[in-house]
Parts: structure tokens; C-alpha cells; sequence
């Protein structure tokens, strides 16, 4: 076990929401079993996760939260800034800038084109959430 920590969409209305573009990351096994899009993924970053839940004033008691597209762009303004050699602290993380860097930036890059889709959705059909496994 350990810290994971993402950001999750879930479809709620599979006909209202309409199809799922290719460029959409998913697995074929992620299909069959029906699980949720996953958005965005850390592993062992205390540093991410606490960004975000002081952002979200969470509560210790809670594991999940939905998030507004509002909420998930301020989240990404957050990201932006922790994403970047000088402001990443190893020491809260398993991962060095070095290992990490390109592939955070690459994985908010495709998390903003994502999000970008979601705003010509029907917002009653899905739900954007933030999960805590610690």
C-alpha cells in the first residue's frame, strides 16, 4: 500500500455524454470492467496531495471529493506552479524532479485538453472527482 492520489471522471449519463473521443487514455481492460477515466495519477507525492487538499480545505475523514471544472482549473493553476524544478520538493516525494518532470508536465498538458472537452458536455453527465488512498 502507499499514497495514491488522482483525478477521476466518471460518466454518469453514457447517452447524454456521448462518445468518447480516440485521444482519450484508456485501457482495454479499463473498458471491460467499467472503471472510471483516470484524468491524472501521483504515486507517493505528498507534495501534490497536499496542494490539493488545502486547496479543497478537506477534511482527513474524507477520501473523495467531486470537483467543478472551476475547481479543476484552479487545481491545474496549482499544478502549473509545483511542476517545475524549483518548486518540486523531493523530499515529499519518492521522485526526483529529474525522473518525473517531463512526464508530470506531458500529463497536465493532456488533463487541460481534457478538461477543455468537458466544458461542451452536458454537465449533469459526469462528475470530475479527487480520490486520497492515504
Amino acid at each position: 500500500m502507499g499514497l495514491d492520489n488522482g483525478i477521476m471522471l466518471k460518466i454518469k449519463d453514457k447517452e447524454r455524454f456521448g462518445e468518447i473521443p480516440a485521444w482519450i487514455r484508456r485501457e482495454p481492460w479499463e473498458d471491460e470492467h467499467n472503471y472510471d477515466y483516470e484524468i491524472l495519477y501521483w504515486r507517493k507525492c505528498w507534495n501534490v496531495r497536499a496542494e490539493i487538499l488545502t486547496y479543497l480545505a478537506a477534511d482527513d475523514d474524507e477520501y473523495q471529493w467531486n470537483l467543478s471544472l472551476m475547481e479543476l482549473r484552479d487545481i491545474f493553476k496549482i499544478l502549473n506552479h509545483l511542476y517545475h524544478w524549483h518548486s518540486w520538493d523531493s523530499s515529499q516525494s519518492i521522485w526526483s524532479w529529474d525522473e518525473i518532470g517531463e512526464s508530470y508536465k506531458n500529463n497536465l498538458k493532456y488533463a487541460r485538453k481534457v478538461l477543455r472537452w468537458l466544458e461542451t458536455k452536458p454537465a449533469d453527465s459526469f462528475e470530475v472527482y479527487f480520490y486520497d488512498s492515504y
